[in-house]
Parts: structure tokens; C-alpha cells; sequence
């Protein structure tokens, strides 16, 4: 987490000069070792060419690992990528799949990223007026199945969040 928070500091020149070197350096350590910040901002790095010549498949391969871990930013970005066809085949079914599982995320109020549901609802609707009925069912199918296990994912959190915080009010 620290070496995603220096990463992340240098990529902005917060505190320190901006320097994409020493970004990359940081966010790389922290990414390899599963940091979902880390992730997120290598798939940042290579996808705007951040002190590094701009690489959108291994963008996504960044985003994917965070997308994993419920980012709901890396599933927008990624969602950006495969209907653009930047680094990886177009595929509008994964795209639609990629901003419905945003939305959802983005949704839930803990993160309060109520903007970026929206946009991934209003950008999926125009994107699926180019697709066929059967393309945007299987897509939309997907979608419900991976918002039922993001909310078993989400309540267990919650519950143990909720019993964790009961158990520190009870402590003298």
C-alpha cells in the first residue's frame, strides 16, 4: 500500500517533482504484489504513456488484475478499451460487461462513485444500439451473474466490518 501511495505521489508531483521513473519503480513493486492501487495505476502508466511509451495491452492486463479485485475504475477503463479495440480485439459484449460490473460497483455507497455509474449506464446504452439483441442478452446475463456475486462479496464485507466495529466498542 505504501509503495502504490509513493507511486502514486510521483505520478501526480505530489509533495515530490513529478517523476515518471520513480513512479513506475514504486507502482510496479506494489502492483506485482497484488496492491489493487498498484494495478490500477500501472494499467494508468502504460495506457497514457506516462514516462513510458503508451501500451494499451498491457493497460489492460493491469486493469484486468484490478478489475478482479472489484475496482470498478479499472472495469470503466477497461470497458473503454474493448469497445475501441486498443490493445486488445474490439469486443462490444465484454465492453457492455465491463460498464454494467462499473456501475454496479460504482453504485454501492461506501465507494460513492455515483458520477461514474451513471456515465457507464448512459455509454453502455449508446454502445449497444451497434449491437444485435442476442449479443446484448448474453452481456447483460453476465452482468446479473457477476452483480450477485459482487453482493454476496460486498455483505460479507459489510458484516464483518459491522461485527469488527461492535467488538471495538465493546474493548475498555
Amino acid at each position: 500500500t505504501a509503495q502504490a501511495a509513493l507511486g502514486s505521489l510521483y505520478i501526480h508531483g505530489e509533495g515530490v517533482p513529478v517523476d515518471y521513473r520513480e513512479a513506475l519503480k514504486w507502482t510496479r513493486l506494489a502492483a506485482e504484489q497484488g496492491d489493487l492501487t498498484g494495478q490500477f495505476n500501472k494499467g494508468s502508466i502504460h495506457g497514457g504513456g506516462l514516462g513510458v511509451e503508451k501500451d494499451f495491452g498491457e493497460a489492460a492486463r493491469w486493469f484486468h488484475l484490478a478489475a478482479e479485485q472489484y475496482d470498478a475504475m479499472s472495469r470503466f477503463n477497461l470497458a473503454i478499451v474493448y469497445s475501441r479495440g486498443l490493445g486488445v480485439a474490439r469486443n462490444d459484449a465484454e465492453a457492455v460487461y465491463m460498464y454494467n460490473t462499473a456501475a454496479v460497483i460504482a453504485g454501492t455507497p461506501e465507494i460513492g462513485l455515483h458520477d461514474l455509474a451513471g456515465e457507464a449506464e448512459r455509454v453502455v446504452l449508446n454502445l449497444m444500439m451497434t449491437m444485435d439483441q442476442q449479443t446484448i442478452r448474453e452481456a447483460h446475463a453476465r452482468s446479473k451473474d457477476f452483480e450477485a456475486r459482487y453482493l454476496k462479496h460486498y455483505l460479507k464485507g459489510y458484516f464483518e466490518r459491522k461485527r469488527s466495529g461492535e467488538e471495538a466498542q465493546q474493548e475498555p
